[in-house]
């Protein structure tokens, strides 16, 4: 009996050593669904929208960043935070600019035992 329960440690001692039982777990998927777009004032466009994900863990205090692309590279104009429910505003004056770019950085949460990555995630905005 001793040595059924000894072999079975070693056995459960093995597979919790293996790289299969260390690999990290995939990034939970988050998109950003642009909802709406429009003249903020003369000289400033707002982008408002929302982010989706299969983890409500991953929609709030999402840090959003809005860079404008010049001729001369691109600019970081606005950050912002998402809301609880993921919801998103930043604005910025897209004089010159040929185009924007929305990117939401990834967020960790959970323990550090197990932690869980919400993954970043970007889109191409017309300005």
């Amino acid at each position: 009996m001793k040595l059924s329960a000894l072999a079975g440690l070693i056995c459960c001692a093995a597979l919790l050593g293996s790289p299969a039982a260390a690999q990290a777990q995939a990034p939970i998927p988050t998109t950003g669904t642009t909802l709406t777009g429009g003249a903020f004032t003369p000289t400033s466009f707002a982008f408002f929208g929302n982010l989706t994900s299969t983890n409500p863990n991953c929609l709030a205090g999402r840090t959003l960043k809005l860079t404008f692309i010049y001729a001369s590279g691109p600019k970081l104009v606005d950050t912002g935070v998402s809301s609880t429910n993921g919801y998103w505003a930043v604005a910025g004056d897209p004089t010159g600019a040929s185009g924007a770019r929305l990117r939401v950085t990834k967020k960790t949460f959970g323990s550090k035992k197990h932690p869980r990555t919400c993954a970043a995630a970007s889109i191409v905005l017309a300005v």
